[in-house]
């Protein structure tokens, strides 16, 4: 493996809009095949000479264009951010110059003879990806020959050895042209190789051939059928002459995926043909080729992180042909599994046979940062061999730390912990995406003012590794018990940072209320609860109040239940009292401290008291006093009933007349009389009143 850097080209910088840029680097490779050949030896076949790169921005008409030449080992470029076409070429021999994206897309190779395949003893290759250029990062670039490699051999059977004298071999119809970035399907013009010399009764030799695509002919079955007639025009074949007693003798054998109807030569890979001559006109060849494939392959990965992929071996037409694959690191450093085996390094083992295509998983666990090469080797019991390698790039994993600060908290409901994570993380210049989850209890979390959802998660912005990011937050416990929260803090190459808090025994928040009573003032009088006296002249409401030390921070909505006694004048002066109950609610509003509700409205006629919060309901005051003893009350200058503003009446021993108009026993000291008239009937209405209240 080869790895070239750069050397920029004139105008690469003005082609470059202002804006964020970002550095990366193309480690460029090419997949090995390791079969001696007479063209090329081993390292030829994947060498890289010279590359040109040209990068493409998807969503603006930004372009660049890398030249190298110079051998080293990486490539970097900066890139203003964003998604790119990748296209590269390699062994053109020169600066391609400038190009749209369109000359690149159809870019081609053309070939006048077989040397231009090989010239400068290398083999063209190419490369076409996307990938996004939003951070530093390294691009693994895997080139693709343009291509294919026929490995044939071509034997006499013992039967008519002596009978047929082998001259020539010749690759005919090989295509002049063939694209780098797509499918050579169009032969086009044609070119037919060197006739190469036979000497004995065998020949082994290697031929490269440009890719192409002349499609499957399902209709032929049977390999006598794979010839001239049946062929497409533009099919490629090997053509062999020789002689038999002075006579000329000429055999075809179509390349392809098959010895039937496959007409496709594909670039990248190798076909082994092997054929024997048993007759005048007969050979029999046996087609077979071995694929080597992978799955993908995170790219970059980390230090310590497992890492998956696959590998796929596809044979054909060979069911007697055992295969070997054999697995090693060949540079970087980790635990390589293949199939959940750890296999011994470069130890082939048997795998599948040549008819057969397997797939197993390949897990990697790096152990160092750096360029990490996987080379995969398939063999067989002839001793073919064909290598090819799984690349990806992995970064040094630097752990996120965090640490965390509470400040003071009564662990009480409703009331906020307020604490603050300090986060970083050696490198991490863009920032952290945090993630909230409520694991118990319940609560509002809120992140410098921001309420959070449970699950939800946030990004922060650029990170300054010298000094961190200090995130604040504060969480509100709606209820008492248990609280269990977790923020999960994930930096750059998926590496995270946990905080997870568990709070127990969070008790309520505490308000003591006092209910007070109150009346609508009607006619400027008060009432207040245990003892007042004031006259009610009006219709009167009892409104009931609550009243906290502290303000609730949610509303909170208490239910009371009231009792009280109230005598109403009807038709007589004996009032009718009853006992009567009445549950209200008062509701205080989050921030508030009072709140009150009216739970009934009386007219002038009703007097009550509280029975069961010891606060009382009455008429009280003079003019009870007076009615009820029977005697007059008079100014002590005037003499008269009506006293002047500010005076105090004065007591007379002269007894009152009451009008009787209204109440035929009215009366002074009527609650005397009521007695003494009613005591049986009060005494039957209280045991009934005991009775229902038990």
């Amino acid at each position: 493996m080869l790895y070239c850097s750069c050397s920029p080209l004139a105008g690469d910088a003005a082609r470059m809009p202002d804006g964020d840029s970002v550095t990366v680097t193309f480690a460029v490779s090419c997949p090995e095949t390791e079969v001696s050949t007479r063209a090329l030896d081993p390292s030829q076949e994947k060498a890289i000479r010279d590359l040109n790169i040209y990068l493409f921005h998807k969503s603006t008409d930004i372009s660049k264009h890398i030249f190298s030449n110079d051998g080293t080992k990486q490539i970097d470029a900066t890139l203003i951010k964003g998604d790119y076409d990748l296209f590269v070429i390699a062994n053109s021999g020169g600066n391609l110059g400038e190009l749209t994206r369109d000359q690149a897309e159809r870019y081609a190779l053309n070939i006048s003879e077989e040397s231009d395949l090989s010239a400068n003893d290398v083999l063209p290759m190419s490369a076409r990806q996307s990938f996004s250029a939003n951070q530093k990062t390294v691009i693994p670039v895997s080139l693709v020959r343009v291509t294919a490699k026929v490995q044939f051999s071509l034997t006499i059977a013992p039967e008519v050895s002596g009978q047929i004298v082998l001259q020539t071999v010749q690759i005919v119809n090989a295509p002049r042209t063939v694209s780098y970035f797509s499918d050579n399907r169009e032969a086009g013009e044609l070119l037919n190789y060197s006739k190469q010399n036979i000497s004995g009764n065998t020949f082994s030799g290697t031929f490269y051939v440009p890719e192409n695509l002349q499609g499957v002919h399902a209709s032929i079955t049977d390999q006598k059928d794979k010839n001239p007639a049946n062929a497409p025009a533009g099919a490629t074949y090997l053509f062999i002459q020789g002689t038999t007693y002075g006579r000329q003798v000429a055999y075809y054998i179509y390349l392809g995926g098959n010895n039937t109807g496959d007409f496709n030569i594909r670039r990248n890979r190798q076909y082994i043909v092997q054929a024997t001559i048993s007759g005048i006109n007969t050979i029999d060849t046996r087609v077979s080729t071995v694929d080597l494939t992978f799955g993908s392959i995170a790219n970059p990965c980390n230090v310590g992180e497992t890492v998956t992929s696959s590998v796929t071996v596809q044979c054909t037409n060979s069911p007697n042909r055992q295969i070997y694959l054999a697995a090693q690191i060949v540079e970087g450093g980790g635990t390589l599994t293949v199939n959940g085996s750890a296999w011994t390094p470069g130890a082939a083992m048997p795998f599948c046979k040549g008819n057969e295509t397997r797939t197993v998983p390949v897990t990697l666990v790096p152990s160092r940062s750096g360029l990490i090469r996987i080379r995969f080797t398939v063999s067989d019991d002839a001793g073919y061999i064909t290598y090819l390698e799984l690349t990806t790039y992995c970064q040094q994993s630097y752990p996120v730390t965090t640490v965390f600060s509470e400040n003071s908290w009564s662990k009480t409901a409703h009331t906020p912990l307020t604490f603050s994570v300090k986060a970083n993380q050696q490198n991490n210049t863009s920032g952290f995406t945090i993630r909230y989850e409520l694991l118990q209890g319940a609560g509002d979390m809120y992140y410098g003012g921001i309420k959070l959802s449970d699950g939800q998660s946030l990004t922060s912005g650029a990170n300054d590794p010298a000094t961190g990011l200090t995130f604040p937050f504060s969480f509100t416990p709606t209820v008492i018990g248990t609280l269990s929260f977790r923020l999960t803090f994930t930096g750059m190459n998926g590496q995270t940072s946990v905080v997870e808090k568990t709070y127990t025994g969070i008790g309520p928040y505490k308000i003591d209320i006092t209910p007070d009573f109150a009346k609508i003032q009607p006619a400027g009088t008060t009432v207040t609860s245990d003892g007042y006296s004031g006259i009610y002249y009006k219709n009167f409401t009892i409104r009931l109040l609550a009243s906290t030390d502290k303000a609730v921070p949610k509303p909170v909505t208490l239910r009371i239940g009231l009792q009280y006694k109230l005598g109403e004048y009807k038709t007589s002066l004996t009032p009718t009292v009853t006992t009567q109950t009445k549950t209200g609610t008062v509701t205080l509003s989050a921030g508030s401290k009072t709140g009150h509700t009216d739970l009934i409205t009386y007219n002038a006629s009703c007097i009550g008291y509280n029975a069961g919060m010891g606060s009382k309901i009455i008429y009280p005051g003079p003019y009870a006093r007076y009615l009820y003893y029977g005697k007059l009350m008079v100014d002590p200058e005037t003499g008269s009933s009506y006293a002047r503003k500010g005076t105090t009446k004065v007591l007379t021993d002269k007894n009152l007349v009451f009008n009787k108009a209204m109440h035929t026993q009215a009366q002074s000291h009527w609650f005397e009389a009521s007695k003494a008239a009613n005591l049986e009937k009060w005494i039957r209405t209280a045991d009934k009143a005991v009775k229902r209240e038990l």
